[in-house]
């Protein structure tokens, strides 16, 4: 009898922590140079400062559509701010009113102004796999 019971309680904590993965499609990539930064982002505080990203990706410009996958991620509400770094300085650049210059977009769309708060941009992710589209602005 203990290990059917012991059984039930794996399967039962197990389910709750299963993993799903979350694939990010970019498109509207204009310019074939340079890497599309991807970052995920878990709470809000810092969204979409690359410095508080969860996790990020990098992925290289060389077609009109790229996609990256996330995986073994829990279950949960993320975001998603992606930008092409066409000079290779590891930074969007931005003019003197901090408009950018280089392309971005974020999961959720993309605002007619400005940049969306962590609330706009979220999903969330369940046990199940997931994919977005961010399309560059």
């Amino acid at each position: 009898m203990k290990i059917p019971l012991l059984f039930l309680s794996c399967s039962l904590l197990c389910s709750q922590l299963m993993a799903a993965d979350l694939t990010v499609n970019i498109s509207n990539i204009e310019e074939f140079e340079g890497n599309i930064h991807i970052g995920l982002f878990l709470e809000s505080s810092d969204f979409p400062e690359s410095a508080g990203q969860w996790q990020g990706k990098i992925v290289s410009a060389n077609q009109t559509t790229v996609n990256t996958t996330f995986t073994h991620l829990l279950s949960g509400d993320y975001a998603v701010a992606v930008f092409q770094d066409l000079n290779n300085n590891q930074a969007l650049d931005t003019n003197f009113f901090g408009i950018p210059k280089e392309p971005y977009g974020f999961s959720g769309g993309n605002p007619a102004m400005g940049t969306p708060d962590f609330a706009e941009a979220k999903f969330s992710l369940t046990d199940n796999d997931h994919s977005i589209e961010v399309v560059l602005k």
